[in-house]
């Protein structure tokens, strides 16, 4: 639970085919990064979630329009910090 009132993030939107998405987690500190060539990263949300391990879900949605398809591909877990979550690296 993030709080006793969660929060929303709303994205831009991409007419590219794909998406990179990264999640960073230190500690209780959770960001979530978007890129279109994996290389260059857009900030989407950082936010605190309290407790201990995470369980990662990932899904995909379409409020508004016609609907979506998505395919989730090249799953990685990665060790490491990243040294300024707003720069883009």
């Amino acid at each position: 639970m993030t709080s006793d009132c969660s929060d929303d993030a709303n994205g831009p939107t991409f007419s590219s085919n794909g998406l990179f998405l990264r999640i960073y987690r230190h500690e209780n500190l959770t960001a979530f990064h978007i890129s279109e060539d994996g290389q260059t990263w857009d900030l989407l949300r950082l936010f605190r979630l309290n407790g201990g391990a995470a369980t990662i879900d990932l899904i995909a949605q379409s409020p508004t329009g016609k609907g979506c398809e998505a395919r989730f591909t090249q799953l990685r877990l990665v060790e490491g910090e990243i040294a300024d979550l707003r720069d883009g690296s």
